[in-house]
């Protein structure tokens, strides 16, 4: 694969899980309502971390490492408080 095609490639998985995230945080992973069912959080938890996990995988140079990284950080970080407030406030 070409490797500017492969950045755009990774570049747009990050985007998209960023994406899918943010609407799993504007409504069914937020305290308001109520504890999440098991579809909500692997769908929107678990298919961004599915996506920035390959993009990481699927990364060659030390910059989408690092970009990828960040992202799948991001994610994780924000979803345990999400959720750890969710599940304490229950």
């Amino acid at each position: 694969m070409n490797e500017s095609v492969r950045a755009v490639a990774l570049l747009s998985a990050a985007f998209a899980s960023l994406v899918v995230f943010g609407f799993g945080l504007i409504a069914p992973l937020t305290p308001s309502e109520g504890v999440p069912s098991a579809w909500e959080i692997l769908i929107f938890l678990g298919v961004p971390l599915l996506l920035s996990g390959g993009g990481l995988y699927f990364s060659r140079r030390k910059a989408e490492k690092l970009f990828m990284a960040v992202v799948l950080a991001f994610i994780v970080v924000v979803a345990a408080k999400v959720l750890w407030l969710v599940f304490t406030t229950a």
